[in-house]
């Protein structure tokens, strides 16, 4: 499944799941939303993710690695909970993941977005975890 694909199965779901979550919470459903549209706007505007994340190349995870090339970094919605000097709890779409703080940063634009560990073929998994995750960069305030 390629990674357009992903994100367009897990938008969906989240459609189906705004449906019923509206009611309850709305500050997190319009967050969600907001983070949808953000999805929608990356998939226009891929051929200007180079120049558009150039912001993210000096920044690296716990383990010194670079947290961002071309096909590894998507707008998703992050969230820090909590943070220490040794681990940030986020939360990353619906799953909540403890990281290493050094692997956790504030974003430069406003926007959120999960570096991902990529399979053989340069896709993100569906689903975030701790494995699956590089970095991550939150918007302040949220």
């Amino acid at each position: 499944m390629s990674l357009r694909q992903s994100l367009q199965a897990w938008r969906t779901a989240r459609q189906a799941r705004q449906l019923t979550c509206c009611h309850c919470l709305p500050l997190g459903c319009l967050l969600l939303l907001l983070g949808m549209v953000g999805m929608g706007l990356w998939e226009t505007s891929q051929a200007e993710h180079t120049p558009a994340l150039r912001w993210m190349q000096g920044y690296r995870n716990a383990e010194g690695v670079g947290c961002c090339s071309e096909q590894d970094c998507v707008p998703w919605p992050v969230a820090l909970l909590q943070m220490t000097s040794d681990e940030a709890t986020v939360r990353i779409g619906d799953a909540v993941i403890h990281l290493p703080s050094k692997s956790v940063h504030a974003t430069q634009d406003g926007q959120s977005y999960w570096c991902c560990q990529t399979d053989a073929q340069g896709h993100c998994p569906s689903e975030p975890s701790r494995a699956t995750t590089r970095c991550v960069f939150y918007a302040v305030g949220m």
